[in-house]
């Protein structure tokens, strides 16, 4: 089923400013990687604390409840889907959770925006697994996003999957 767009969207997005890291994206992802602008993370948490991250969070439950369980830890939410973003940006809003930040981009560009080795954990909760041949390469699990979480996972880092489909 998809998801209806949010009225309101752009408004929604601007009271979440706070907690969205928007890069600036071309059209060329591969072009993007080239040229490396890290964002500060002891910057924009206000700490040092190691960093996690969910890779398509959807709506923010599990990134928000982690979050709200380890205050010791900064999250990092990516998400490609404005509309889907806003609902999870709210929830941690109304929660009041400052150790969870959201980045609206593709997998495939985190090189860009994160240190080399300087993320501890990645969560791939129910990726949509593109059951088709013909979308391999659209998987969060795919060599080429291998490659990016290869890059950006700290030496003894750790991905954690999820998934409810048996060929996946």
């Amino acid at each position: 089923m998809r998801m209806r767009r949010k009225k309101h969207l752009e408004e929604k997005l601007a009271c979440c400013t706070n907690l969205i890291v928007t890069p600036s994206i071309t059209s060329d992802y591969r072009e993007e990687i080239r040229n490396k602008s890290y964002f500060d993370f002891k910057d924009i948490f206000k700490n040092d604390n190691p960093l996690m991250m969910e890779i398509g969070c959807g709506k923010g439950k599990f990134i928000c409840e982690l979050a709200k369980r380890e205050p010791e830890y900064n999250y990092i939410a990516v998400e490609v889907n404005p509309n889907v973003l806003c609902g999870a940006c709210e929830l941690a809003m109304n929660n009041g959770i400052e150790n969870v930040i959201f980045i609206k981009c593709g997998a495939e560009v985190l090189t860009k925006y994160i240190k080399p080795h300087s993320i501890e954990r990645i969560y791939l909760n129910f990726s949509c697994p593109f059951p088709k041949k013909a979308y391999e390469n659209r998987r969060l699990t795919n060599a080429r996003f291998l490659s990016v979480y290869k890059e950006i996972l700290s030496y003894s880092g750790e991905i954690h999957q999820k998934t409810d489909n048996m060929n996946f």
